[in-house]
């Protein structure tokens, strides 16, 4: 809150007298407006001037303070005056604009549905976005809120919910900034629309983090090797009934599973270090006898599907392909659930967990994870001083930079060449 008087300076005298001011104050804070105005008396002395300014110094004050204004604002508008003045209209305006913007527009789970649909009539993807607004419901949930409006969402907001998904969910860096991703395409989509009066502000800078701290997997060529003895051993089990060292009531199903767990696992190095869901969403017209290929799942949203990946299948490769894949169905993996849907992450889950048990097992000192593959290829290859173009080529990415507009694709005798010297240290 401001206050203002006019006073006279008494603590110097001009040659025309003493200065009359205007006195603007603030939590002890103090500002001076001249009024070109002087009077030889130390005691103010109103005359038909000073009383019309006081007149309106009253409805300017009333008027900073109905707005909140800090000091600073409050003297600019006490010596522009309300009346005539074009830059003080512009910041009313601009005021009530705000005021309209907190009090309006579509709220935030809202427009969540929205673009949800948007998105699964362009058949594109919708998980993520799914999986984020539960996770906004819950926190809302918790705040004892249905929803919230998009022009209300600020840092001190997002702050909240971070703090909400650390302490109540245990969810890490890496999580949070996965649900706070999809949260800022949303708010960006809706500011994108005109006609829902969003604030044109990013109230996301500076909450998502973007480094990392997650480390490569540091898993040896002897540990890797050492899963074929242990499939050899399952296999044995499953087909002989030779017995198990160190069984610990494992049966001949959760046998089949660890054999098919780990087998998969090792058909996506075999391919290129590939992600689960990569293989999940392989199809027979992908392969064209010795060779697949295919768009990275991860690309699915970006123009034409990224860039297209053109590998040569290993013996291996076919091997797993002719002992799982199911020829009836579009999907060479079958078995494995719709990439779009819950079972396919419970189905991932318990690869997860295999592979766990697996590492355990076998006293690796990183458990491996359905991840892991596309770390170690690339692993393997930087060891092997293979040129990092080819690795890109072979792994799907695109090279950035105006020098990389000039190449071509390399053709199949060196991507190959280079592919099978990784996989010799494997298979």
């Amino acid at each position: 809150m401001i206050e203002a008087s006019i006073i006279v300076e008494t603590k110097r005298k001009t040659a025309k007298g003493y200065p009359i001011k205007i006195e603007v104050y603030s939590k002890r804070k103090y500002k001076y407006i001249g009024l070109k105005k002087y009077q030889n008396s130390k005691t103010l002395k109103i005359d038909s001037e000073i009383a019309n300014r006081l007149s309106n110094l009253e409805k300017e004050v009333e008027y900073c303070n109905k707005l909140n204004l800090d000091l600073d604002s409050s003297v600019e508008i006490i010596q522009k005056g309300l009346n005539n003045n074009p830059e003080l209209e512009i910041f009313l305006l601009k005021q009530r604009i705000q005021q309209i913007q907190n009090d309006s527009g579509i709220k935030f789970l809202e427009f969540f549905d929205t673009r949800i649909h948007e998105l699964e009539e362009l058949s594109k993807s919708t998980k993520a976005y799914k999986e984020t607004r539960t996770q906004v419901k819950y926190f809302l949930e918790y705040e004892n809120e249905k929803d919230v409006l998009i022009n209300n969402i600020d840092y001190e907001w997002l702050n909240s919910f971070i703090r909400f998904k650390k302490t109540t969910t245990k969810k890490g860096a890496g999580g949070v900034n996965f649900y706070l991703k999809k949260m800022r395409a949303v708010y960006k989509e809706a500011q994108k629309r005109e006609s829902l009066n969003i604030k044109k502000d990013n109230p996301f800078l500076g909450i998502i983090n973007n480094t990392t701290t997650k480390e490569v997997i540091d898993i040896s060529i002897e540990d890797i090797k050492k899963l074929f003895p242990l499939l050899e051993e399952y296999k044995l089990f499953t087909e002989e009934g030779v017995k198990l060292d160190n069984n610990t009531g494992i049966t001949k199903k959760n046998a089949l599973s660890r054999i098919r767990a780990i087998e998969l696992w090792l058909f996506q190095i075999a391919l290129g270090g590939f992600d689960f869901a990569d293989i999940t969403n392989l199809k027979w017209k992908n392969i064209n006898k010795t060779r697949i290929s295919f768009k990275r799942y991860k690309n699915r949203n970006k123009p034409n599907g990224g860039p297209t990946v053109d590998n040569l299948l290993s013996h291996y490769a076919l091997y797993v392909i002719e002992k799982y894949g199911d020829k009836t169905n579009e999907n060479i993996f079958s078995f494995i659930p719709s990439l779009d849907t819950e079972h396919y992450t419970e189905f991932r889950n318990n690869i997860s967990k295999i592979l766990s048990r697996v590492s355990e097992k076998l006293e690796f000192k990183e458990k491996i994870k359905t991840k892991s593959p596309r770390y170690i290829y690339r692993s393997l290859s930087g060891e092997l001083l293979i040129d990092t173009l080819v690795i890109m080529q072979i792994q799907g990415h695109k090279p950035e930079g105006v020098t990389y507009k000039y190449q071509r694709k390399l053709p199949y005798n060196v991507i190959d060449k280079e592919h099978k010297k990784v996989l010799q240290i494997i298979f």
